[in-house]
């Protein structure tokens, strides 16, 4: 019912302050496009991590997207530790999923120094960051295909001191050679854009982030951009007076691609809301509703490849903190409503 009420919400006009479909209706894509994000394995244990990647299957998603994060395959220059990363691997690929890799973060030894106290300050070098991008296709590259170059960099909180679009478009252009040089019919993906407003400090809005890329000469670095489109408490396609629901500014990153002669198309590499306590966070049919209106209406746009969940389990149990409990299912794998609500939009491989 759910679901139905996803499809006819997409229908609407947008005279009616509602979600428009493309003029020519779109072309839907479905099959085999829902994936799941989980972040990072780094530290999980093997025996939840692989608990985690059955679960995925089970769920019905085909795609996982997970992070190989420079800080920690390389913590110290020219000593690569591929222990983890490899057991990482080897595992989604024996679950046969097909993965998208984020690559990102750089190790202390490789930022400017006195930015950042974690791995989310930028490489003072791209050329670094691209030779660590060299080397890690060299090693998974007969495994993933498509690679996505950092997380979030319109965020300060992942590019500091300040989100800089012209330095991000950099590395993508350097990151994106290295990556082809290995495997020339590789998929690069730029962005991972989070919603974000020019008016609020350490932020950059995804629309100014993409357009000023392109002042900066990024058209042709990249094969497809993304886009980490959270709504929450609001849904997708609610209306959005203040122009701050990222989900509605698909449409319009596409129109900025397409404007500087890039006809891509925008992968979602996060996309979700959180349930609890906290103000800002859903009920459980709240979070079902996301899900099945975001999918309905990013599946009707016809440039929307592939659609990753955020995330399969929650993070903690604090019911008040919103990054803990973003999960489809509980910390200590009690399935929410939307795991099954997940279970039936994976099922609809055609439109």
């Amino acid at each position: 019912m759910l679901l139905l009420i996803g499809l006819e919400f997409i229908s609407l006009s947008d005279a009616a302050g509602q979600w428009k479909l493309p003029s020519n209706g779109g072309v839907p894509r479905c099959r085999n496009d829902i994936g799941i994000s989980p972040g990072s394995f780094g530290d999980v244990p093997d025996e939840h991590m692989l608990r985690d990647l059955g679960e995925i299957q089970r769920v019905g998603a085909t795609r996982i997207r997970f992070d190989i994060d420079w800080s920690g395959v390389e913590p110290q220059r020219g000593k690569y530790d591929w222990k983890r990363t490899d057991l990482i691997v080897k595992a989604i690929a024996e679950a046969r999923l097909n993965p998208l890799v984020m690559l990102g973060y750089a190790p202390k030894w490789a930022q400017v120094p006195g930015v950042a106290t974690d791995s989310h300050g930028p490489p003072a070098n791209p050329e670094e960051f691209a030779q660590f991008a060299r080397a890690v296709v060299q090693r998974y590259g007969s495994i993933v295909h498509t690679w996505e170059i950092w997380n979030e960099p319109n965020l300060a909180g992942f590019w500091l001191p300040e989100p800089d679009a012209a330095a991000y478009s950099n590395l993508v252009r350097v990151t994106s050679a290295a990556i082809k040089q290995v495997q020339p019919n590789a998929t690069v993906i730029a962005g991972a854009l989070s919603s974000g407003a020019d008016s609020n400090y350490g932020e950059v809005d995804p629309l100014t982030f993409v357009a000023d890329m392109y002042k900066a000469g990024a058209r042709g670095t990249f094969d497809a951009l993304s886009v980490h489109p959270y709504t929450f408490p609001s849904l997708p396609t609610d209306p959005d007076p203040n122009g701050t629901n990222t989900f509605r500014k698909i449409p319009q990153l596409h129109r900025i691609m397409e404007a500087n002669g890039d006809r891509k198309d925008v992968w979602i590499t996060e996309f979700g809301a959180p349930t609890g306590t906290n103000r800002s966070a859903v009920t459980p049919e709240g979070q079902v509703d996301t899900l099945a209106i975001g999918i309905a209406a990013a599946r009707s746009l016809g440039y929307v490849p592939a659609i990753f969940v955020y995330s399969i389990r929650d993070a903690g149990t604090n019911p008040d903190d919103l990054y803990q409990n973003f999960g489809l299912m509980s910390k200590s794998y009690v399935p929410k409503p939307a795991y099954r609500e997940l279970k039936i939009l994976t099922a609809l491989t055609e439109c």
